[in-house]
């Protein structure tokens, strides 16, 4: 046994073994020192430099790297270990459709880790649902960068074309001549994850973001990840002022409506208007007299006596008239009848005539309204008495204002011509 060797074993327990293959091993240990598990990685030893800028990031989307160390040519990481499960996992063991609020909080969290990563010009060019956790506490992880690789401004295309198809971008692949992978590479990844989360049916506020994102050219996509998340918070924020703009409009009609068909009176009396007093409940009423006559009663004249009528003896002969034919048709005219007009009825509100009426029918009669700039309210009855359409005018001025109906007036006169 090496000084490595009795090292490792002084410092880390075999917990359980995740992945063993030739180009890769993945497995759970149980830190002595530290009192706690970890994941130990073996990776290839050119892959040094992007651990180790990894592990200079301090990013809560990002498992923390503890330890690496170089092992017979291939290079060992001990990075933090998240308790919780992949999208993938709930993908398989839960409905296959998230709902919209839920993929944005994901795709938030991955837009905060990926604009750190590409601060130090680490591409990650594999995300998709299976590297990406949630832990117990809702954060999301972004794990996996076996495949991840440092942009170089001065490269022209990737050295090698790796990459998970339908997440992949095809520049990956070195399709089209466009280019090597950068932030863009990533953009089209997290869209197409977020597609897959919401469903092939989803037609949301914010697919056209997602759309543009998995554009074929990378000059069509977001140019950053901090523009991506402009993009998706102006898209809520119009959602929210449309909404809260629909409300306000709601709240305006449910308060300015019975404002608008309130029935309006006006504050001071005319002259010729009759104020009715209100009876007092604190006096009992008290009853008019009878009138007493001076002039003494009237005297009847006693009733004059009839004189007998003479029935004469002899009653005289009826003469028969001869018949003739009777007169035709076209010689006939027409009596003339007078037909009787229909009565109209004119609405006096506190003494004065209310003109131009609008006739406006409610159930078996028909009333005429009239609307003036200060939404005053005239009603006009028709093929109705006056004296019962008083009494339908005052009851609908207590139900429309009980508390200015006692200032006014209706009165209906009729008009024949």
């Amino acid at each position: 046994m090496t000084a490595f060797d009795k090292f490792f074993a002084d410092a880390y327990e075999l917990v359980d073994v995740l992945k063993s293959s030739e180009h890769a091993y993945i497995a759970v240990v149980y830190d002595k020192h530290a009192g706690h598990l970890c994941v130990m990685k073996r990776r290839a030893l050119r892959s040094m430099e992007l651990y180790k800028l990894l592990k200079t990031c301090d990013n809560a989307h990002l498992p923390k790297i503890y330890r690496l160390f170089e092992r017979d040519g291939d290079l060992i990481v001990i990075e933090e270990h998240i308790d919780g499960q992949t999208l993938d996992d709930m993908l398989t063991y839960q409905p296959t459709v998230f709902d919209e609020a839920f993929v944005l909080n994901i795709l938030e969290q991955l837009c905060n880790c990926l604009i750190d990563l590409h601060a130090i010009n680490i591409i990650h060019r594999d995300i998709k649902p299976s590297n990406i956790m949630i832990d117990r506490q809702n954060v999301v992880k972004l794990i996996d960068f076996g495949i991840a690789r440092i942009f170089k401004p001065t490269g022209v295309t990737d050295t090698e074309f790796l990459g998970t198809r339908g997440y992949a971008a095809p520049e990956q692949f070195g399709l089209f001549d466009l280019g090597q992978s950068d932030a863009r590479t990533d953009i089209h990844a997290l869209a197409v994850t977020a597609r897959q989360l919401l469903g092939e049916d989803y037609r949301g506020r914010i697919l056209p973001v997602l759309e543009r994102c998995t554009s074929l050219n990378p000059n069509d996509r977001y140019q950053s990840v901090a523009d991506l998340v402009h993009a998706v918070k102006r898209t809520r924020k119009l959602q929210l002022f449309k909404r809260v703009a629909s409300i306000a409009a709601m709240t305006v009609i449910a308060f300015a409506l019975p404002q608008l068909i309130e029935l309006e009176t006006p504050e001071e009396l005319p002259s010729n208007a009759i104020e009715t007093p209100e009876p007092s409940l604190e006096k009992p009423i008290e009853m008019p007299e009878p009138l007493k006559h001076s002039e003494p009663p009237a005297t009847f004249d006693p009733i004059p006596t009839l004189e007998p009528v003479i029935v004469p003896e002899s009653i005289p002969t009826l003469t028969p008239v001869a018949l003739t034919d009777p007169p035709s048709n076209a010689d006939r005219t027409p009596p003339t009848l007078e037909i009787a007009k229909r009565p109209e009825f004119s609405l006096y509100i506190n003494g004065e005539l209310t003109p131009n009426i609008f006739f406006l029918p409610i159930g078996r009669r028909c009333f005429g309204l009239k609307i003036t700039p200060r939404a005053t309210y005239s009603i006009l009855a028709s093929r109705s008495s006056s004296a019962s359409m008083e009494t339908r005018l005052q009851s609908i001025a207590r139900q429309s204002n009980p508390v200015k109906q006692s200032t006014s007036t209706f009165r209906l006169r009729t008009n024949r011509r």
